[in-house]
């Protein structure tokens, strides 16, 4: 079963599973959710497969009748936006980073294959659904009675990351700017990780979403990821 949590008001993750994507779990490895507002919901992030986007479709079902108006892409990797095409249907906006539409073009035609590979035939269904619409800077999104204000981020973990805040609650969700449980990766700048990572210290929330296992405490979620980055940092260096 789709499993969901409601940590705060009309806040709502599905935390994927801290493994690679295979066969028997049809690429739900990232953390997923949605936010609803009084005239409609934002989805963030998607999961790693259009089988992935149907249950958190169905599961937004579960909860609320009002219509999902954006999908929110935290950054381009297909295990957070390979569930977008389960949403096509909605007529939502799909929003993402100014460069994450350049990344999956130049990118997409290799995630779908390591997805066949990886997944088989719960790879079905899946196709690359870019954004329609791009932050570069901040947005605010009026999801009704409830604002989230989108930043986008200089190259840190990609060089398309985006940011979500919900003023409501002050829940951040992170993407992969926070691993907890799981080694992070540098698809990006490790100088520029660890500066958005002091940027990201100084932001008033009170829960944090992670893109890859459970927020213990903000700031605190950032600490073991800062110290392993801080950690390569030093030991490329000395090579």
């Amino acid at each position: 079963a789709f499993s969901l949590e409601n940590p705060a008001p009309g806040v709502y993750v599905h935390y994927g599973q801290l493994a690679d994507v295979a066969l028997d779990n049809e690429g739900d490895v990232a953390n997923v959710g949605f936010v609803v507002g009084a005239q409609c919901v934002a989805v963030i992030d998607t999961g790693g497969s259009y089988a992935v986007g149907r249950a958190l479709r169905a599961s937004i079902r579960t909860v609320t009748a009002v219509p999902v108006c954006f999908v929110i892409n935290t950054h381009m990797h297909p295990d957070h936006v390979f569930g977008n095409a389960a949403f096509v249907d909605d007529g939502c906006e799909f929003v993402g980073h100014a460069r994450a539409p350049d990344a999956l073009r130049r990118r997409g035609d290799y995630y779908l294959a390591a997805l066949k590979r990886d997944a088989g035939d719960a790879a079905r269904g899946t196709r690359i659904v870019p954004p329609t619409r791009t932050v570069d800077g901040s947005a605010a999104l009026d999801l009704g009675a409830r604002v989230l204000t989108l930043r986008s981020w200089p190259t840190a973990h990609t060089d398309a990351d985006l940011t979500v805040f919900d003023e409501t609650t002050r829940t951040l969700w992170l993407g992969d700017l926070a691993f907890a449980g799981h080694v992070p990766v540098v698809d990006g700048n490790l100088r520029g990780f660890l500066a958005a990572i002091a940027k990201l210290r100084t932001m008033p929330a009170t829960l944090a979403i992670p893109g890859h296992g459970r927020a213990s405490g903000w700031p605190g979620v950032l600490d073991a990821e800062e110290a392993y980055l801080r950690r390569l940092q030093t030991d490329v260096r000395a090579v």
